[in-house]
């Protein structure tokens, strides 16, 4: 469904109170269009009400939503808003409330609720999955390999408060997988080498390495990555393959925009290394998104230190950004305007 231009649900007169099914069209991101029947007012202010089923006055309806951009942007805003007041976790959370004051109205036993707080706080140690999957297959030596190694090596000396950094690998169409090659030491560390990814709520997923060879079909795990509640970040380097294909070689720039409508649709913020890559992805955005709401650009700036060794550039100014992964999953330091 995300990648449809919109959703319609052209329901006629029922007897069913609510609709399951339009949430369905919600979690997409894409407009949804439906029909003035009282199944859909708990999500009229997230949705384009159509006149009726009819198809002129579906196909009316669909014409105009998709001749505003501005108006599909505010809705869309709504739609985010209704999806997290009726997220799993915030529902899970009103029930715990509610089951809690009950406890205390009727003198319940505490027994009964004395696992409510496993359920809905996050994990003490929080996983920090840092993609590496290119420099896991080969070492081209290239600049931004260099800054992978890098910016990995600082993030296991100092990991952010309350994760723990693990350097994880995917293949087209599979599973992200740990790996212990860039570990100082691997001997009897738990996960083992090669074992799939097994992602928590509140964890967070960082594409460090430039992986587009992964895309357009692992937009299939991101997807399960964001069910699971896991936070999406994507750090972007430049757009020359795009920008500039001539400088490229032939295939790289098809492959690069793939993979940046993908990370644009299911990342929840990108990190470039400077504010002219961060104004270049957000005028790229703007032009060629087909997702919305887009995702957070922020901006982190490299530095060197002389004498790196295994002849890594050391980012001197990005573990401080990096860093600090706040309680909503921000690694950016910098924002553009």
């Amino acid at each position: 469904l995300s990648a449809a231009d919109c959703v319609v649900y052209p329901y006629r007169e029922t007897r069913e109170s609510a609709s399951a099914a339009v949430a369905v069209g919600l979690a997409s991101m894409r407009p949804v269009l439906v029909t003035d029947q009282p199944i859909f007012d708990e999500v009229r202010d997230a949705v384009w009400t159509m006149t009726s089923a009819a198809p002129n006055d579906i196909a009316s309806a669909v014409a105009t939503c998709l001749a505003d951009p501005e108006a599909v942007r505010s809705r869309l805003a709504a739609q985010e808003r209704w999806l997290g007041e009726h997220s799993q976790q915030a529902l899970s959370e009103r029930f715990a409330n509610l089951t809690r004051g009950l406890a205390h109205l009727r003198q319940l036993p505490k027994e009964l609720f004395q696992h409510w707080d496993e359920v809905t706080s996050l994990p003490a140690e929080r996983q920090l999955f840092v993609d590496v999957s290119e420099l896991y297959f080969r070492d081209a030596r290239t600049g931004i390999q260099r800054v992978v190694r890098s910016l990995l090596a600082q993030m296991q000396a100092a990991p952010p408060a309350g994760f723990r950094v693990l350097p994880v690998w995917g293949s087209p169409g599979e599973a992200y997988r740990h790996t212990l090659r860039f570990s100082e030491s691997s001997e009897g560390v738990e996960p083992v080498e090669g074992a799939t990814i097994t992602p928590r709520r509140g964890d967070v997923f960082l594409g460090l390495d430039l992986s587009a060879h992964l895309f357009p079909a692992g937009e299939l795990q991101l997807s399960q990555l964001r069910r699971a509640g896991v936070r999406i970040h994507y750090v972007v380097y430049d757009l020359i393959p795009v920008s500039h294909p001539q400088f490229v070689t032939s295939g790289l720039t098809e492959a690069f925009q793939r993979w940046l409508q993908s990370i644009a649709c299911h990342a929840d913020a990108l990190h470039c290394i400077s504010s002219a890559v961060a104004d270049d992805v957000r005028g790229w955005m703007r032009r060629h998104g087909r997702c919305a709401p887009a995702p957070e650009v922020f901006h982190f700036h490299l530095g060197a230190v002389p004498g790196a060794s295994r002849g890594c550039a050391v980012v001197a100014g990005a573990p401080s950004a990096l860093h600090r992964v706040s309680d909503g999953g921000h690694l950016g330091a910098a924002q553009g305007p």
